[in-house]
This record gives C-alpha cells, structure tokens and sequence, in this order.
C-alpha cells in the first residue's frame, strides 16, 4: 500500500510538472515572443481610436499613457499615438506644437518599420503616418514636404493593396487621396502629378471610399468613421 501510494505521488508530481510545462509552450506559441512586434487593434485601442476621433484628447491621454508599459511591442498603439499627434497639432493649429510634435513622426515611423512582414497594418499604418503629417506640413505651408509624404505614401498604399486586396483601409486613404486630387483645377493637375506622382478623380475617390465603408471585420471596420 506503501509503495503504491509512493508511485501515486510521484506520478502525479510529473504529471503536475508536465502540465505546468505544456501550458507554459502554449503560452508562449500563442503570445508574440518577447521583443517581438507586432499589430493588435484590440477593443481597447480602438476605444482609445474613437475617443481621438471624437476630438475627446484628454480622455484619450489618458488611456494612451499605460500602453507602453501595458502592450510595449504591440504597434497599434504607435499607430493611434500618431492619430494623436495629428490632432493635437490640427486642432491647436499653433506652429510650436506642430515643430515639437513633428519630431515623432521619424521615431513614429522608424518603429512602424519594425512590424511583421506578414501583416497588412506594416505598410498602412507607415501610409496614414505619411499623411498625418502631410496634410500637416501643407496646413504650416512646408508644401514641398508635404507632397513627398503625399508620394511616399501613395506609393506605400498601392503595394499594400496589391499585397491585401481584401484589406478595406487600403481604399479608406486611397479614396481620400483620389478625391482630393481630383478637387484640384485642371490647370493644377500636372504640378500634382509632378510633385506628388498621383493621379484620380473624385468619382474614383468616392468608389474606393464605398468599397471601405462595405467592411464589416471587426478588426478594421472601425476606421470607417473616416470614410464617412
């Protein structure tokens, strides 16, 4: 009785040991590995998203200021940080602001780089940052600027369409783009095409911004208070 009481127990302290290590594994396959990064647009984001977008600044900072300790690697909050940028600056509409808070955008930028290569956002979220700031650096008249941020990220959306053809943000800034441009005067058209390489029309803008507002994931359908 002894000796099988002993078997029992050691046993079941392996079994206990294995358990312990398979959940450890299971955490760790399922969890972005330590220095990892990656995009989460969690609920908890996209939360923090509608509050910005609402214009709701001192709520969101709120909710901004845990997230680089609470989701360190996860670049969806990089991605919102920039929302706010732009409109702490759009808003105030004060060049001081706008000097100091562009020197995020590099570092913004920089770290947006660092995403998966398998991830629709990595070259989106590098887009939208490129537009934040263009319309910015136009709204403080760095118009040359601007329009190479306008290209760059033109260019950024068309790969990333070819790459995630079902990816909705995708059309949300192209048909933003194409809309604008297609307000310019005719007698303009070629210095945009010059400056920015960019060609569209209002009807082609709003096509693309239908196509945005079709989106039903959850994960990216909440971005389609900008098409709106």
């Amino acid at each position: 009785l002894i000796s099988y009481m002993s078997f029992q127990k050691r046993v079941g302290s392996r079994f206990r040991s294995q358990l312990f290590f398979f959940s450890l594994l299971l955490l760790t396959l399922t969890r972005p590995a330590f220095g990892q990064y990656y995009f989460d647009y969690n609920p908890e984001i996209q939360a923090v998203y509608g509050q910005i977008m609402d214009l709701n600044l001192p709520a969101a900072a709120l909710k901004l200021e845990p997230l680089p300790r609470d989701e360190p690697q996860n670049l969806a909050r990089i991605h919102l940080q920039d929302y706010y940028d732009f409109f702490q600056v759009y808003a105030s509409d004060q060049e001081a602001i706008y000097k100091t808070l562009k020197r995020n955008r590099n570092e913004h930028l920089s770290l947006l780089e660092k995403g998966p290569s398998d991830s629709p956002w990595l070259l989106y979220s590098q887009a939208d940052v490129r537009l934040h700031w263009a319309f910015l650096k136009f709204q403080f008249g760095d118009y040359l600027s601007g329009f190479l941020d306008v290209k760059k990220a033109f260019q950024l959306l068309e790969e990333n369409l070819r790459a995630y053809p079902d990816f909705a943000p995708n059309y949300k800034n192209l048909g933003i783009l194409h809309v604008l441009i297609g307000t310019v005067p005719d007698q303009y058209q070629w210095g945009v095409r010059l400056l920015s390489g960019l060609e569209g029309s209002i009807a082609q803008g709003r096509e693309e911004l239908a196509k945005a507002l079709q989106d039903e994931r959850e994960t990216t359908a909440f971005l389609q208070q900008e098409s709106r």
